[in-house]
């Protein structure tokens, strides 16, 4: 008798979801290119001026050239980004540094794309609609969707820490998987690599692993995340050891500023905000605090005998230790939100899966679990958040900087030695000059100022040591460019200034680039 052979359902099932996967995401990947190619085409991601841009591609290119962070040079982050970006700086050298950066920040808008995917994963045991809240309220947060759009440390952080987290978790519940945690630890070691913020939701899972009595699984995760910190950060760390701790720990944590944002303007900065809405109308921020509060309370309270799942207890810790740090920190910056939309949108999942619960605990609805429709949303979520993103980008694009960029390309020689308070300057107009011989080892000039006030950035334009600093860099530059946004000449003190207009003749200024060369006295080098 011919036996006839009967299909697998489970493996049918499986063969389609990876099929649909796969397509939806190339599909994702496409509409998320086209606002990059178009720009790509334009020029336009070369012209577009970030100082953080040039922070960690200039950090990336020192080191390509064996200048090593913390040692000969400020740097107030951990090393992973510049070694992510190290790469790039190395195809710089032969395409130029302005298509190494455009690169850069394709790979930025790549990881972000990463990160929303992931972020579906973690929440695919959720019903469609509890799932596609999440998913809205991480990837339309305006902080997420301006820090795709330069090359900034959260979304390299923010995808990170999602597959940790995908990783450790199965659904709602911890994995049993020993093998899970240790690659889950590797990850967060890895978001620690990049920014030190992720210590929060490590932190948050071996706590709620202990309270679970699981020894084991969060001594797996703290053993893989603290030897993937403490084996990538060795080589720096021997070669300045006082420098690199008092870099990424004691500055970072005493920094301060007296113009920083107010707590209502922070917290209207996290629910959405614009700036300018949350410093005019405090009640407004107040009362949409408020609501989103009692509507997650109200969720926990119509299913108080459905207990906290591991995930719910990881989003809610999460958020409320990161919003409580944002506020009470010395500095905020509005693109630190990103962060926090992560555990915004787990929230946001888990208030609208108990909302779509019955009293009993029951489910009105299918979770999305072994479906496609996770992959599908995250997709789509995906996409319009890239383009809305790509709109922000053009809306605050500034006219000059094409101007200024290739002005200053005409002006300066390859070779000569330039001091600017904005490196990205140099890089998008291909004149970065820091690895000359003699010239200032210096890619972050207000990390520098960071770290001679102690934190205190406020204090700068008062500094003795700021200002001897500057001074010493002037001395060694054949030309400076500054940025007038960043260190208006008003800041400076009285030597600082005469020696500038001693030594050096304003020979272009462009909206808000001024460019000076020297007319008397030699470089000292």
């Amino acid at each position: 008798m011919n036996r006839q052979r009967v299909p697998d359902p489970a493996c049918d099932t499986a063969g389609w979801m990876t099929l649909r996967t796969v397509v939806v995401i190339a599909f994702t990947a496409f509409v998320g290119f086209i606002p990059l190619a178009y720009d790509l085409h334009l020029g336009d991601l070369s012209h577009l001026i970030g100082y953080d841009d040039g922070v960690y591609m200039g950090a990336a290119t020192q080191l390509s050239n064996g200048i090593v962070p913390y040692r000969d040079f400020v740097f107030l982050h951990p090393p992973g980004i510049i070694l992510l970006l190290t790469p790039f700086a190395l195809i710089g050298r032969f395409v130029g540094s302005a298509a190494a950066n455009e690169a850069a920040r394709v790979l930025v808008v790549l990881v972000a794309m990463v990160g929303v995917l992931l972020f579906a994963r973690v929440v695919r045991g959720r019903t469609t609609l509890a799932m596609t809240a999440g998913l809205a309220v991480f990837a339309l947060h305006p902080d997420f969707l301006n820090a795709a759009q330069g090359i900034l440390l959260e979304p390299f952080l923010i995808t990170a820490c999602l597959l940790g987290t995908a990783l450790v978790f199965n659904d709602d519940a911890f994995a049993d998987e020993p093998w899970r945690w240790w690659v889950g630890g590797i990850a967060f070691g890895l978001a620690l690599l990049i920014k030190i913020w992720a210590v929060v939701p490590i932190v948050v899972i071996v706590v709620i692993a202990l309270c679970m009595r699981r020894r084991m699984d969060a001594a797996r995760l703290t053993l893989a995340c603290a030897g993937t910190f403490a084996l990538v950060c060795a080589p720096f760390v021997a070669l300045a050891p006082t420098s690199f701790l008092r870099y990424i720990f004691r500055d970072q944590a005493s920094r301060s500023s007296s113009g920083s944002p107010t707590t209502l303007s922070r917290l209207g900065n996290l629910l959405y905000f614009p700036s300018s809405v949350a410093a005019r109308h405090a009640t407004v921020v107040v009362v949409a605090a408020v609501l989103a509060l009692s509507i997650i309370i109200w969720s926990l309270g119509r299913t108080r005998g459905r207990h906290l799942t591991a995930l719910e207890w990881y989003s809610f810790a999460s958020a409320g230790l990161i919003v409580g740090a944002f506020v009470a920190s010395g500095s905020y910056y509005s693109h630190y939100g990103a962060f926090a939309a992560v555990f915004f949108g787990l929230v946001a999942s888990n208030t609208v899966g108990r909302l779509t619960l019955r009293p009993d605990g029951a489910l009105d609805a299918r979770p999305t679990r072994g479906r496609a429709m996770p992959v599908v949303v995250a997709g789509v979520v995906c996409a319009v958040a890239l383009l809305v993103g790509h709109q922000l980008q053009v809306l605050h694009k500034s006219s000059a900087d094409t101007l200024s960029l290739s002005q200053i390309h005409t002006v300066i020689r390859p070779g000569q030695c330039v001091a600017t308070n904005n490196v990205s300057i140099l890089l998008l107009s291909g004149r970065f000059s820091a690895d000359e011989p003699g010239c200032p080892r210096v890619v972050d000039s207000f990390g520098t100022e960071v770290n001679l006030t102690g934190g205190h950035v406020d204090q700068a334009a008062t500094s003795a040591s700021v200002q001897q600093a500057w001074l010493s860099w002037f001395k060694r530059a054949h030309y400076v460019v500054l940025d007038e946004t960043r260190h208006p000449r008003a800041d400076w003190g009285q030597p600082l200034q005469g020696y500038l207009d001693a030594h050096f003749s304003l020979i272009d200024h462009v909206e808000t680039v001024s460019i000076y060369q020297r007319v008397r006295g030699p470089a000292r080098t």
